[in-house]
């Protein structure tokens, strides 16, 4: 009775908490947020290194099948670990509705259940591998849909119907006194007892396993054009907002901008830094959220290097942190708006691993002088690793290695708390720049202007930086290798994933 009742209620209530659990997980991939509190009360973001963290997790490579490595430019399909989980438990929980304990006479039909949850089992050990071995936080609710999932492997092996009863003796002939009485009689109710499942009942089933994973990828494709949808009447919102500002002047900027909340932005020794100021001179930090496939970002790092920094006599320290438009790597990106971000971040990583804060600036040149090519995929992680001057498959090492990734997750943690949602966004100071100004020479002018004046200095006159002189004050090459940095195409104002 418990064989044949409890235990297939039990399979079935397992596999829809687990199927609730990675529903949830995948809206929290997709979106940035689950919408639960009491879930995302679980995936804590503001643990230590090494503790729980869902965000940090599902950002990583190995949050897809097959992993997404930043250096795989090719073209293929990758999905969600947790969209594939969701499948995965929805059809277990329909098959045991639909079909539940078989009868003894079909008891083989319960080895394609036993071999589906065997093959999930396996899964469940090499994400639970990668987690603690590869990655340094991990996700509290992945956890459980493995323990979960370990149950239903448990519950299903406990099912294995009996075989047939045999009759206790051919026809005619007395049973032994050594035999069970009632050998006989378990017999024919076995022979009575209609086989169950029936043919029509199994077909039925899996076709409605069919119907509910082909309307599951449906949702979600769905959802990724309604994010989409949104992101672009979100955008069209915002720039008539923008068009509404353009009046504004320039001293309104600066006031903007002075009266701003000055942020605590953490800033590492071995963040990347580009300034052309002598030891003890006076200097202003300039922290720039970029990514490397943003086609704005990069006429904003040639503006401030080759306009800006001669109006402060090259005092700006200028500090990089990474934001790529990615949800592969930017847990608060709803979808890939560029489709290296990641790709070209872990090179610029790589390259400051290798060769310290004069490579990445190098790294960083070539990268923005090339976007279009790279956008293409007309340049290989060889070819840029051999211009770039590394050998390549120490580049492509430590492009994959978990510190640059680390490096990038921090940088978007970091976003994350100051609420930017677009690329460039730009802190002087500690207070940020309104996107109409980052590139206003006039309101630039006005802020030097204001720094000569604090620093109780007269303005000297403008000289352009030459590019010798900022390779060896550590600005990096203009054109590393000889490759000449091109003006960059602008594809649009201002570049914006969906929301926050």
């Amino acid at each position: 009775m418990i064989r044949s009742t409890v235990l297939p209620i039990v399979g079935i209530v397992l596999s829809i908490a687990a199927a609730m659990a990675c529903s949830l997980l995948l809206q929290k991939h997709m979106t940035g947020t689950s919408g639960e509190s009491w879930f995302e009360s679980v995936c804590q973001t503001d643990s230590e290194e090494g503790g729980a963290n869902c965000a940090k997790v599902l950002a990583s490579p190995y949050s897809y099948i097959p992993p997404r490595f930043p250096d795989k430019l090719e073209k293929r399909t990758y999905y969600p670990a947790a969209f594939v989980g969701l499948i995965y438990y929805t059809s277990i929980a329909v098959w045991l509705i639909g079909v539940g304990l078989p009868s003894p006479q079909r008891r083989r039909l319960h080895l394609f259940p036993l071999l589906f949850v065997a093959a999930g089992l396996a899964g469940s050990a090499y994400f639970t591998y990668i987690m603690f071995s590869r990655l340094e936080e991990w996700c509290p609710w992945c956890l459980l849909t493995h323990g979960l999932n370990l149950l239903i492997g448990i519950c299903l092996v406990l099912m294995l119907p009996k075989r047939a009863t045999e009759p206790a003796c051919p026809s005619g002939e007395e049973p032994s006194s050594s035999e069970a009485p009632d050998s006989s009689a378990a017999a024919e109710r076995d022979a009575l007892r209609p086989a169950h499942p029936s043919g029509r009942l199994v077909l039925i089933t899996v076709l409605a396993i069919a119907f509910i994973v082909y309307a599951q990828r449906a949702n979600v494709g769905l959802k990724n054009w309604k994010q989409i949808a949104e992101s672009r009447q979100g955008t069209l919102s915002q720039c008539k907002a923008a068009v509404a500002r353009l009046q504004a002047d320039t001293k309104k900027l600066v006031t903007n901008w002075q009266l701003a909340e000055v942020q605590d932005i953490p800033i590492r020794q071995d963040n990347p830094a580009r300034t052309h100021a002598k030891p003890g001179e006076a200097t202003w930090t300039v922290v720039v959220f970029s990514d490397f496939q943003c086609p704005h970002c990069g006429k904003v790092a040639k503006f401030l290097e080759e306009q800006v920094q001669p109006m402060f006599a090259g005092r700006l320290k200028i500090v990089f942190k990474h934001y790529p438009l990615n949800k592969d790597c930017n847990g608060n990106v709803q979808h890939a708006i560029h489709k290296h971000a990641c790709t070209t971040a872990a090179m610029a990583e790589a390259a400051r691993q290798i060769g310290g804060n004069e490579a990445f600036w190098e790294a960083h040149d070539f990268l923005f002088g090339n976007r279009e090519l790279i956008k293409k995929a007309g340049l290989s992680t060889e070819t840029i690793a051999i211009e770039l001057g590394f050998d390549p498959p120490l580049f492509t090492q430590k492009m994959r290695a978990t510190p640059a990734a680390k490096r990038i997750w921090d940088d978007v943690n970091v976003a994350s708390t100051l609420k930017i949602t677009a690329t460039p966004s730009i802190f002087v100071e500690g207070k940020k720049v309104d996107s109409l100004a980052i590139l206003d020479a006039a309101f630039w002018d006005a802020m030097a202007t204001r720094f000569w004046r604090e620093a109780k200095q007269p303005r000297p006159p403008r000289t352009k930086t030459k590019p010798t002189e900022a390779a060896r004050n550590g600005a990096g090459k203009a054109a590393p290798h000889g490759h000449a940095a091109p003006e960059h195409a602008t594809e649009g104002n201002r570049d914006q994933p969906a929301g926050p």
